[in-house]
């Protein structure tokens, strides 16, 4: 008997398994027909020929415990009651948009957007697009704060929790339209008076509650947000038209081979502290009177051949724990920010622009391996930023309104189709007294600190040839710097070095500034031209300055202690000029410490100095000069006979010499008999020799050629 059973048993098994094989491998007609079909109770799994048309979004359906009529109510193009009252869903790990209706023809937004609803609400991760093109038509948004969500939420793809948007191999592109199938530019909806344009796709993990999303992740898709960008007239923005936004928690944000472009408002987008780590690789995202690409407060990121551009910001990036770009590029806007920081989880309140860092973990850095910028009228830096850049036609810009410490910085500056703007610039407050918005009491304003960057200024042929530059390889901006940790290295050509722009604060200090490899574009020394008609003090603000006489006269320098600067900081004055001018330098008295009075008479003398922070003044570095510095005359001479202990005296004829410069060689072509030559400048261009006899008897010389050298003073 209990065989009988056993064998009962197992057929009855066999045959349920057979009619659900049976039911995988007949056809069940298309999805659209399943309401009007009847089928075996015994089957649970069966298969579609099509949604709605043969052979476009054939798919597997089972009837489960999820499949019921609730499931059926809220997503009928894939949960459908038969006719003898069963419900069957789509099953699978990934579906794609055909099987929700989508057709490549007209306005596939209703079928997109379904499919990616169902997938969140069944816990299917993968939604795949099939073919080249889609086009998406913004719908209805009931109200300016419409649910999100909901069927008047407004949106074109809304994502509630996990998945990933797939492309084919090849790409797929979706061409947003307004609610009427229009140009996006023309604004069909105004709910409560607030224009909507839709935007893209907007990932929120249940507003409601504090559902976490644990990814997100895009592939091979181009969306077009359908909305032009017009540099020059940034009236069409809409901030909430957004290409791809993400509101509350994602741990993992997923970008790859990916284009987002043409929206009226930032085009990625990432709110709050909502992404654990975000990755893009091969993003392209343009065309926005906004920001192209907004990471927000990403905690960690990291960025592969990200290109950002052809908007008012090709991006505006803050740190969070850390983010890397390795090479891309950002270009065509006004410009763009980056700054590590703040750290999410730091307690004591913090201000955007002045970030603070947690001390027991490590700095939060922005780092940068050959990432280009092209065509930006700045890029601001704020702190914990390092690495190496390429800039073109573009100010690379520290400081500013934001804190800034902990920059090491590589920056290869090229001009090219721009002329006369900075390489580099930095700026710091005005005070240290000024409260932090947003922070504890007591917390100011900070002057830049522990910076380091080297800019190298480079100049394309196109440049060369059309007499464009650089003004400054660095340009500071009147501020309070750490003077004794920031640190700037110039090198390559441009107009200046470096310069000191409006008037700067009381205790303004200069920081260190090397220009040892640069060559100044117009002028010797990256110095300032500048013609005298009398004597001056200058206050060093710059690498050095070019002097010329406005008549043939000397001018006496001397230079201010109005600025602080680092210790070891150099500069250069420099005779510019074909003039028989000359120019003075007191040994002391005139702030400066030199070994001697120093004189810059002709075309190419130059005076180098040295701050010593110690003293407190300037100290010569170099003095080089470029005049003749030995003068030689000669003359034929027959001495007289010189009785014992006697003197003689003759002249000899020494273009150049004037009083105060050394006789250092006197010869004469005969012996000289125990005589005693010596000689000195007595007069403009004349030499006195005197030849003095120590010797017990009269000598009488033969007459032969008396020869002079003199060394200018």
């Amino acid at each position: 008997m209990a065989m009988d059973i056993i064998a009962r048993a197992t057929a009855a098994a066999a045959r349920t398994d057979a009619s659900q094989a049976l039911g995988r491998l007949v056809p069940a007609g298309l999805f659209n027909e399943l309401a009007s079909r009847t089928i075996d109770p015994a089957i649970n799994t069966l298969t579609t020929t099509g949604y709605s048309v043969r052979g476009t979004g054939g798919a597997t359906y089972v009837s489960d415990s999820l499949a019921d009529a609730a499931l059926a109510a809220a997503h009928p193009r894939f949960c459908s009651q038969t006719a003898n009252a069963r419900y069957f869903r789509l099953s699978g790990d990934s579906i794609t948009v055909e099987q929700g209706g989508a057709t490549g023809t007209g306005n596939d937004q209703p079928a997109v957007y379904a499919a990616v609803a169902y997938a969140n609400a069944v816990g299917i991760r993968e939604v795949r697009f099939t073919r080249t093109a889609y086009e998406l038509w913004t719908p209805l948004r009931s109200a300016p704060n419409a649910t999100y969500g909901t069927a008047g939420g407004g949106y074109p793809i809304y994502v509630t929790d996990s998945i990933a948007l797939v492309g084919p191999a090849g790409g797929t592109t979706l061409t947003l339209k307004n609610s009427v199938g229009g140009s996006k530019n023309a604004i069909t909806q105004s709910p409560g008076g607030s224009p909507w344009q839709g935007g893209g796709i907007y990932i929120d993990p249940n507003p409601s509650t504090t559902q976490y999303m644990d990814f997100f992740h895009a592939e091979n898709l181009t969306v077009d947000g359908g909305v032009t960008y017009n540099p020059s007239d940034r009236s069409n923005t809409n901030l909430s038209d957004k290409g791809i936004a993400v509101f509350h928690g994602i741990g993992r944000y997923t970008i790859r081979n990916c284009e987002f472009r043409n929206f009226a408002g930032e085009i990625v987008y990432t709110g709050g502290n909502s992404v654990q780590f975000m990755l893009t690789e091969n993003l392209k995202t343009h065309g926005s009177p906004q920001s192209a690409f907004n990471p927000g407060a990403s905690r960690k990121s990291l960025h592969v051949n990200l290109e950002s551009g052809r908007s008012y910001q090709p991006t505006e990036t803050v740190g969070m724990q850390g983010m890397t770009y390795i090479g891309g590029r950002f270009y065509d806007g006004y410009g763009c920010t980056f700054m590590g920081g703040p750290d999410p989880d730091y307690v004591g309140g913090w201000a955007y622009n002045y970030p603070f860092r947690r001390s027991d973990i490590s700095p939060p850095w922005i780092t940068f391996i050959g990432t280009r910028f092209e065509n930006l009228t700045q890029v601001g830096l704020g702190s914990f930023v390092r690495g190496n850049i390429v800039t073109v036609d573009t100010t690379c810009f520290v400081g500013g309104y934001m804190d800034a410490s902990d920059v090491h910085l590589d920056i290869e500056a090229w001009c090219d189709l721009r002329t006369n703007f900075e390489a580099a610039a930095l700026q710091g407050p005005q005070n240290l007294t000024t409260q932090l918005a947003n922070c504890p009491a007591g917390n100011f304003q900070k002057p830049p600190k522990n910076i380091r960057v080297n800019v190298t200024c480079r100049r394309s042929a196109l440049a060369v040839t059309n007499g464009r530059y650089h003004v400054n390889g660095v340009r500071l901006y009147a501020g309070l710097y750490d003077k004794a940790t920031c640190h700037f290295v110039v090198s390559g050509e441009a107009l200046y070095a470096y310069q000191v722009l409006n008037t700067p604060p009381a205790n303004f200090a200069i920081p260190l500034i090397e220009f040892e490899n640069f060559r100044a574009v117009n002028t010797p020394w990256g110095g300032f031209n500048d013609t005298l008609s009398a004597d001056k003090t200058y206050t060093i603000d710059l690498a050095s300055y070019s002097l010329n006489p406005s008549a043939a006269t000397n001018y006496n320098i001397s230079v201010s202690s109005t600025y602080g600067y680092a210790d070891g900081q150099l500069f250069t004055f420099y005779h510019n000029s074909a003039s028989a001018g000359t120019f003075t330098f007191a040994a002391t008295g005139a702030g400066m410490k030199l070994p001697a009075t120093r004189k810059l008479s002709v075309r190419g003398d130059r005076l180098v100095l040295r701050y010593d922070s110690r003293l407190g003044t300037w100290l010569e570095e170099l003095f080089e000069s470029a005049q003749q510095l030995t003068l030689a005359g000669s003359a034929t001479y027959d001495a007289p006979s010189i009785a014992a202990a006697g003197t003689t005296t003759t002249t000899v004829a020494v273009a150049g010499a004037v009083l105060g410069d050394y006789v250092e060689r006197i010869a004469l072509g005969v012996p000289l008999a125990g005589l005693v030559v010596t000689g000195y400048v007595s007069a403009a261009n004349t030499v006195t020799v005197v030849l003095f006899n120590p010797t017990a008897a009269a000598v009488d010389l033969a007459g032969t050629t008396l020869s002079v050298e003199v060394r200018k003073k």
